[in-house]
């Protein structure tokens, strides 16, 4: 499935795994999303930080049905280290268009 989709191979893995579940009728719309841009634009992440990921969804997910966590089973930093290299790549849609504007 990676040669027919051109996947890179930093994400190669991750995006094996999301091809399977979309062939298989997956009614997730975040995933997808994420993998799309990981593997079309987001240079700088590859499988572990899709990793973290899905397990922040599958936390998020549990809690939306009503599961209760301890802040010390939740992984922060782990999210914050994800949330920092998405914001490193959407810099040149944020950044450079304000300083653009200025």
């Amino acid at each position: 499935m990676q040669h027919l989709f051109n996947v890179p191979d930093r994400v190669s893995a991750s995006m094996n795994d999301y091809f399977k579940k979309a062939i298989e009728g997956s009614k997730d719309n975040t995933a997808p999303k994420f993998n799309w841009c990981v593997a079309s634009k987001w240079s700088s992440l590859n499988d572990e930080d899709m990793a973290i990921f899905y397990k922040m969804k599958k936390i998020r997910d549990s809690m939306s049905h009503g599961t209760v966590y301890e802040d010390h089973d939740l992984p922060i930093y782990e999210a914050k280290q994800l949330a920092i290299k998405i914001l490193q790549e959407l810099q040149e849609y944020i950044i450079e268009p304000i300083n653009r504007e200025h």
